[in-house]
């Protein structure tokens, strides 16, 4: 028996002599892989599925009833056309942007799909279920839409808020970051020229710029100096337009920066049931009630800061409609349903341009998972260009090249704290912990384009993972009788309008649908 031992380990030892690498990694096993390893429930090498219910999916469009102008309410009724109802968006044919002439050198409304939307509401059978914000969209968006050497991509197509038609937006991004090298600088704005045709050699004294006008851009900094950019490796700017004349002009610059869009636009919708299968939109439960998304535009018609006012030939709302299967259609139109759903609050806030210290109170409801908010200017209607130099593309303000009374009202030394019946709900922290660490944090971004010299969406989160429907972690407002949030050491200015803050809630609610109608379990 020995004899047979001995030769039993002796061959193991040659074996494991002799071995590779990735052997000798498999028997290299102890104590620790039992946690790991130890009875296993799961392969790696053997595809497993599940087989799923029978059903099918088509897009119909919607029709909107109602006067199209920032002054009314446009109405569409969901058409019974299928049994389920999951994405919905809105679809802007070939809308014709004018460009303001007195600003044209400054970023008209790179969001437009967006910027057009005050609000657009969700009504089952005449009660108000949900209720989502133009500037809200476009906010969320900036958090979580993946952000590539500091452009908003939106997953490389022309949707939601874009005016790119083709193009990227150029303006205000960090250099340091993205592997882009200053070219150097060209002096004052006004007086300096440009590059002229294709044989520039000698312009300014350095015949280099002539070549790189075919390759760079141009950009303009908040020191009112222009400087020839360059990306570094294979990324590439497209759609550039060249800019010819001797002088930098409004024109010139509107010309390289932002061309004209002549194509659709596309803004998906953020209701709860457009953003999760699982949440579709029972129709067929809904016997006895109607579904209707009552849309508002919002004031960039009426607004006097755009000289060529927008219009839009044609607005359509689209459904994507889900088709049962017999057994599962049958089940759905007879029993109950009960769907935890997402809903959104606002506050708003009016700050004067001398207040330094600010206490908001937070009329919310529900249990909240997370609070989110942003500045806008008062004196400008949203999806309105902004006048001031430098502003923003998103509408919310930022700091970037903005001076007096358009400037952001925080600074480095802004603190902000939250207080529930008057107990501190976390200490005092400082405007950067809520506008980077916490956007870091829960989000795929800080929000917006220039993240690095704007803090301009501050977050705070109750849950784990916000961006989840699964529950993770809320605070129930609807039990809570005081609650505060406190901002101190703003900035104050000397003139210019005030600003506006606005809070959002994200809300957890139950809608419960039976008997052929539906409403929400829990109301304000």
């Amino acid at each position: 028996m020995n004899i047979f031992i001995f030769l039993y380990f002796f061959i193991f030892y040659i074996y494991i002599y002799n071995m590779g690498g990735g052997l000798m990694q498999l028997v290299a096993y102890g104590a620790q892989d039992i946690y790991l390893t130890g009875n296993p429930q799961i392969t790696f090498f053997k595809v497993v599925y599940r087989r799923h219910t029978n059903f099918s999916m088509e897009c119909i469009k919607q029709s909107f009833k109602g006067k199209l102008d920032s002054n009314s309410r446009v109405v569409a009724t969901l058409a019974r056309n299928g049994d389920l109802v999951h994405d919905c968006f809105l679809k802007i044919i070939d809308p014709d942007i004018g460009q303001p002439t007195a600003y044209a050198y400054r970023d008209y409304r790179s969001n437009i799909g967006h910027n057009i939307i005050d609000n657009i509401e969700c009504e089952i059978g005449g009660q108000l279920i949900d209720k989502q914000y133009g500037h809200f969209m476009e906010t969320y968006s900036q958090l979580n839409e993946d952000i590539i050497a500091g452009f908003q991509l939106n997953n490389g197509i022309t949707i939601s808020n874009d005016d790119r038609g083709g193009s990227l937006n150029i303006a205000n991004f960090n250099t340091s970051d993205y592997g882009i090298d200053v070219r150097g600088t060209l002096g004052d704005a006004d007086d300096n020229p440009l590059f002229r045709g294709s044989t520039a050699a000698g312009e300014n004294g350095d015949e280099e710029h002539g070549e790189r006008k075919r390759r760079d851009f141009l950009r303009l900094n908040n020191l009112n100096t222009f400087q020839i950019m360059s990306y570094s490796g294979s990324v590439q700017i497209i759609n550039l337009q060249v800019v010819s004349g001797d002088d930098i002009n409004t024109e010139a610059i509107d010309g390289l920066s932002r061309p004209k869009l002549g194509s659709n636009i596309y803004v998906p919708l953020r209701f709860w049931f457009c953003r999760n299968p699982g949440l579709a939109l029972p129709l067929i439960a809904l016997q006895y009630h109607e579904v209707n998304i009552n849309l508002k535009l919002s004031e960039i018609y009426n607004s006097t800061a755009v000289d060529t006012k927008l219009t839009i030939s044609n607005l359509e709302l689209w459904c994507n409609y889900i088709y049962l299967d017999t057994d599962e259609r049958r089940r759905f139109a007879q029993v109950s349903h009960e769907y935890l759903i997402e809903q959104l609050q606002l506050n708003t806030f009016n700050k004067s341009s001398t207040d330094t210290s600010v206490t908001v109170n937070l009329n919310f409801n529900h249990p909240v998972k997370e609070l989110i908010w942003i500045n806008l200017q008062s004196d400008t209607p949203w999806g309105a260009p902004k006048t001031g130099n430098g502003s923003d593309g998103s509408g919310i303000l930022g700091n970037y090249g903005l001076s007096g009374g358009n400037k952001l009202i925080y600074d480095s030394n802004t603190t902000v704290e939250l207080k529930l019946n008057g107990h501190d709900r976390f200490e005092k922290n400082d405007i950067d912990y809520f506008t980077r660490y916490q956007p870091y944090k829960h989000h795929n971004s800080a929000g917006g384009y220039n993240f690095h010299n704007n803090d301009i969406i501050a977050v705070y989160s109750f849950a784990l993972k916000p961006n989840e429907h699964q529950p993770s972690g809320t605070c129930n407002f609807s039990r809570i009788d005081n609650s505060q949030l406190i901002f101190n050491n703003l900035t104050s200015y000397a003139s210019g309008a005030g600003k506006i803050f606005h809070l959002y809630a994200i809300n957890y609610n139950v809608l419960r649908i039976m008997s052929g109608m539906g409403g929400l379990a829990y109301s304000n």
